[in-house]
């Protein structure tokens, strides 16, 4: 049986590997240690970026299920981006939906 803990780790590997084979550089991604998870500014799993373009990536991995969880967390990374974002800055919110064994993407505005 697999921890929730190694289920979160292999869909941020996850999203890492479809980053890297369509062309983009990891140049963050969270780390795990015995107190917690460090992400990037508390709510980014995955940070990338294009040589071919200037564009940066900020994107946060979660499960998709059947409870609306991941709303208030939409709603950070919105603030987040309000306050922070650069126009060559993306923000994303990836939901691993295990029914389609894909992801439910959602570009944070």
């Amino acid at each position: 049986m697999t921890t929730t803990v190694k289920k979160g780790y292999l869909k941020e590997k996850r999203c890492r590997d479809e980053l890297k084979a369509a062309g983009w550089e990891i140049v963050f991604k969270s780390v795990r240690w015995k107190f917690g998870t460090i992400d990037f500014a508390k709510l980014f799993d995955v940070v990338a970026i294009n040589n071919e373009s200037p564009i940066w990536r900020f994107i946060s991995v979660k499960h998709f299920g059947k409870s609306n969880y991941y709303l208030p967390h939409q709603e950070e990374i919105k603030e987040f981006r309000r306050k922070h974002g650069l126009r060559w800055m993306e923000f994303e919110l990836w939901l691993w939906d295990k029914k389609i064994n894909d992801w439910k993407k959602i570009k944070i505005e």
